[in-house]
């Protein structure tokens, strides 16, 4: 009937959308760039360079739960920074003091009792110790990052240009089985679209998780209002509370392309599952607010608020390709004359796919695990069916990659500056 016709067509079109989304994107970037300098004297902090001409303070916070030897790695990489102005708060949530605490003058251990059994509380238990005038920045990790040992002097680059908020650029630690690789994949391709090209274009780069530098009295207030409401439940999605209100306040996000942090990725199917059924639940969590900050970028005339909404708004890979896929079958037998619409936004998103991860500089293996993409879309869509989960339990990712800096460095399969 021509009620299925129209809903078809009109699914259709909203998913044609996201799926040349990314694509726009890329080429708003690479044909109009909007310089950082440009960006700098709109959302920058003059102030900031003023106070602080040659390395800006960085408050570094290590959330750790359960897995302290994990946070003490990240620690040794951090003590190896071309950088002198840095204190590390290592917040060792469920952990116990040990002999092999690091005795050093730039490290604090914190020891929460009673345990905090969240990462923004752990966050928030840091900002006790840290204070914003002696620590202007704070630069959050998880305990399985390691840190390159030029990632603070890229961040000081954005932080003395006045940035209140600034993403690193994170990449595989680990590429050692098929899952990792499409891991590191959709870590690429996220960073390239998301973040990369997206502030290039004058829109904040999207939050990764870890990595990301805020300024302190900025950050401390954020996470204040977010633990004091009563609307975020379990509070799985910190990153895209902390974003969502930093662009509600006027704020911008940049993307330090070249600030490297090491991050692990995941290794089998069960952890695939556990890691995509929390990031499901949390962009399920986070639509409304997306939308919100859609409408909050017109009514204000907000280029940055409406561009991150839309970007934000965006289905997860999985979702997207999916139902794109269902809905080009569907419309095989439905009406035909729309099956080319929809599978020429697929060839598109494709083809921008494998400039994304080009310009990523993939590793060799990285680009032989996209012939199993099938099989992890499968497995996201497994996750999917779980997602209530997220809302009752942490689903917190096993880290098992034991890997020191020195072992990343020298893995020939990483390069360390992608875009050089």
């Amino acid at each position: 009937s021509s009620v299925i016709i129209t809903i078809l067509i009109a699914a259709q079109a909203v998913l044609a959308f996201y799926l040349l989304l990314p694509v726009w994107i890329n080429l708003a970037a690479w044909l109009f760039p909007v310089s950082e300098a440009d960006l700098a004297e709109q959302y920058g902090d003059p102030g900031i360079r003023e106070a602080h001409q040659d390395e800006i303070p960085f408050a570094c916070v290590i959330t750790s739960y359960q897995n302290k030897d994990f946070a003490l790695l990240l620690v040794d990489s951090l003590l190896k920074q071309d950088y002198s102005k840095y204190h590390i708060y290592v917040v060792a949530d469920r952990s116990e003091p040990s002999d092999n605490d690091p005795v050093d003058p730039r490290v604090s251990m914190l020891y929460p009792d009673p345990p905090l059994d969240l990462k923004l509380k752990s966050i928030d238990h840091a900002f006790k110790f840290i204070d914003a005038d002696s620590w202007p920045y704070t630069i959050v990790f998880d305990a399985d990052n390691l840190a390159h040992p030029r990632l603070l002097s890229e961040m000081n680059r954005y932080a003395q240009a006045g940035f209140p908020a600034i993403q690193c650029r994170r990449t595989a630690k680990n590429l050692n089985t098929t899952y990792a690789c499409l891991d590191a994949a959709a870590e690429h391709y996220y960073h390239i679209t998301q973040r990369f090209s997206a502030f290039r274009t004058g829109v904040s780069a999207t939050i990764a998780g870890s990595g990301m530098a805020v300024k302190t009295s900025l950050y401390s207030k954020i996470t204040t209002k977010v633990l004091d409401s009563t609307e975020y439940g379990r509070l799985v999605t910190e990153d895209k509370l902390l974003q969502n209100d930093l662009i509600r306040q006027g704020h911008i996000i940049a993307c330090a392309h070249d600030g490297l942090l090491f991050d692990e990725k995941i290794i089998s199917s069960g952890q695939l599952q556990r890691q995509r059924t929390r990031w499901i639940g949390g962009w399920f969590s986070n639509f409304r607010s997306a939308a919100g900050l859609i409408g909050y970028g017109i009514l204000k005339g907000s280029f940055n608020a409406l561009g991150f909404g839309i970007v934000t708004s965006s289905p997860p890979l999985f979702m997207l390709l999916g139902s794109a896929l269902i809905l080009t079958v569907a419309g095989w037998y439905v009406y035909p004359d729309s099956v080319v619409y929809i599978a020429g936004a697929l060839l598109f998103f494709a083809l921008n796919a494998v400039v994304s991860l080009s310009v990523a500089k993939a590793s060799r293996k990285i680009w032989f695990a996209l012939l199993l993409i099938p099989q992890f879309i499968l497995r996201q869509m497994l996750a999917a069916l779980q997602v209530k989960k997220s809302k009752v339990s942490f689903l917190e990712t096993a880290h098992l990659e034991m890997l020191t800096i020195e072992d990343v460095i020298n893995d020939k399969h990483l390069n360390l500056y992608p875009g050089k």
